[in-house]
């Protein structure tokens, strides 16, 4: 379940040092966290080490270790090994997202919905919930009703997002981009509340993403700036170099060296390889006219 609590992983992506033990940010007090005592302790568990894996500016994977509770806590030292770590893994992972993906084979026609009750349970699912979840890995928790069907961490964790912001613990949006053989899949979830009632209940929708909803990450792998997703939104439109010019209000040179760093950033040579890199080779099967415009 959700708590308030310390140390988030939103929290470390936004300071110098993208690794920290909740020893340590708790002075040594780990009974100040709730995590702790809700999570840590009954499963066996004491200080904890997290990090948050950065290429650049932007988080592309997250880890946390435990440490049994009869262990000594995580020392200063391998809280910086993991934090060395950080960036060579986020490249790693950011690269990753650059693959092509792998041919659609059976992926179900429609959108997942799955509803869980008020403790996180599994109430009840569609037939294509039924046939993402045969995709997906699933992961059981000591604690988990043994007759219940397991459920993925992705999607828990969509689950306890959706809840903390209908509790108004949290803000932003539920929702979770993960690979699934070789394809790109979006979660979406959302807190439901029956007519003169508190609710309780949360949705999921699971289902492919759509390319106007890649192209953010399509932007962020390839490490754009806001004038290169201009110039290449205008690329694909077809526009010469001069009616790009133009239409920015920028000097033809101006316009050639964006170019030059946005092939070299996605390691293309002509327009067409990068129309096709960017478009083709990320969603080819989803493009429309508003792909473009989106980036």
């Amino acid at each position: 379940m959700f708590v308030e609590d310390v140390n988030h992983f939103h929290t470390l992506a936004g300071l110098p040092t993208p690794a920290a033990s909740l020893y340590r940010v708790t002075g040594r007090h780990p009974a100040r966290s709730s995590r702790y005592h809700n999570v840590n302790l009954s499963q066996g568990l004491g200080d904890e080490l997290r990090c948050v894996f950065r290429a650049g500016r932007d988080v592309w994977g997250y880890m946390c270790l435990w440490r049994a509770a009869d262990a000594q806590p995580f020392s200063l030292g391998e809280e910086h090994l993991l934090a060395a770590l950080s960036t060579p893994i986020g490249e790693t992972f950011r690269r990753s997202a650059l693959l092509r993906p792998n041919p659609v084979i059976g992926v179900p026609d429609g959108p997942g919905l799955l509803v869980f009750d008020r403790t996180g349970a599994l109430e009840s699912l569609n037939e294509p919930a039924e046939a993402w979840l045969r995709r997906l890995p699933l992961t059981r928790l000591s604690h988990d009703d043994p007759g219940a069907t397991p459920i993925p961490a992705e999607l828990r964790s969509v689950v306890n997002k959706a809840r903390a912001i209908a509790a108004r613990r949290d803000t932003g949006v539920a929702r979770a981009r993960l690979r699934v053989g070789g394809r790109w899949v979006v979660i979406h979830g959302f807190a439901l509340r029956e007519a003169g009632s508190e609710g309780g209940r949360t949705a999921l929708v699971i289902e492919s993403a759509k390319a106007a909803e890649m192209a953010p990450l399509i932007v962020r792998t390839y490490q754009l700036g806001r004038r290169e997703q201009q110039v290449i939104r205008l690329i694909a439109a077809g526009l010469t170099t001069a009616e790009i010019a133009a239409r920015l209000s920028l000097s033809t040179h101006t316009i050639r060296g964006y170019l030059k760093r946005i092939f070299e950033k996605v390691e293309v040579s002509t327009r067409g390889e990068l129309t096709a890199k960017i478009f083709a080779d990320h969603y080819v099967e989803t493009m429309n006219p508003d792909f473009a415009t989106d980036l």
